[in-house]
C-alpha cells in the first residue's frame, strides 16, 4: 500500500483500515482525524468467556483519533463503495453527527461488519441495525477476552477452527 496520501481524504469519507485479520472502518472528520468505534472486551452478562461473535455484546466507545495512530496505518484506503447504492449526506452533517457521538458508548453485537455498518449509517443516514447475518464459511469470528481478542475461522455447520490450549482444534461454539 505504501504511504497514505492525506490529500485524497475528504470529510465524510469512509476509511477502511486493512489489517491482517480483516478490516475495520472509520469516518473522516477532517484534518487527519477519524471517528470510529473502539470495542471493549466486556461480554454480556451470563455469556461464557468463549463464544461466537453474534452472541457477544460489547460496549464500544465512539472515539476521535488521528488516523495515523490507529492500528493498521498506513494500510488504509478511502472506500465509499456504497455511493452507488445510497446518496451520501452533506459532509458537514456527517462530521457534526460523528463528532457529537464522541465519548458515547454504543452497545452492539459484534460481527465482522459492525464498524462498517456504523460508519455507513453515519454517511448515508441509513439505520444502524442490530441485525447480523448467519456466519458463512470463511468468516472470521472474534472471541473477546479480558486482555486480548481471540480469533477463529467459521467453517460451517456450527464449527469454528481456532487454536485451543486443550488440543481441540475444532469446536462447536456457534450452535
Amino acid at each position: 500500500m505504501g504511504d497514505f496520501n492525506f490529500s485524497q481524504l475528504r470529510k465524510g469519507d469512509l476509511v477502511e483500515i486493512l489489517r491482517s485479520f480483516g478490516s475495520t472502518w472509520a469516518i473522516s472528520v477532517g484534518n487527519g482525524y477519524v471517528v470510529h468505534l473502539a470495542h471493549s472486551t466486556r461480554a454480556r452478562e451470563g455469556v461464557s468467556s468463549l463464544f461466537f461473535a453474534s452472541a457477544a455484546v460489547v460496549h464500544s466507545e465512539v472515539k476521535k483519533q488521528r488516523l495515523e495512530h490507529l492500528p493498521g496505518f498506513p494500510h488504509i484506503q478511502v472506500n465509499n463503495k456504497y455511493d452507488v447504492q445510497y446518496r451520501p449526506r452533506p459532509p458537514g452533517d456527517i462530521v457534526r453527527e460523528a463528532e457529537s457521538l464522541v465519548g458515547t458508548v454504543v452497545s452492539c453485537a459484534v460481527t465482522p461488519k459492525t464498524c462498517e455498518r456504523w460508519v455507513v449509517a453515519l454517511r448515508y443516514n441509513v439505520p444502524f441495525t442490530e441485525e447480523f447475518p448467519e456466519p458463512q464459511p470463511g468468516d472470521m469470528i472474534e472471541f473477546p477476552r479480558t486482555s486480548f481478542n481471540h480469533w477463529g475461522l467459521y467453517v460451517g455447520n456450527g464449527y469454528v477452527v481456532h487454536l485451543a490450549p486443550t488440543g481441540n482444534a475444532v469446536s462447536a461454539f456457534y450452535k
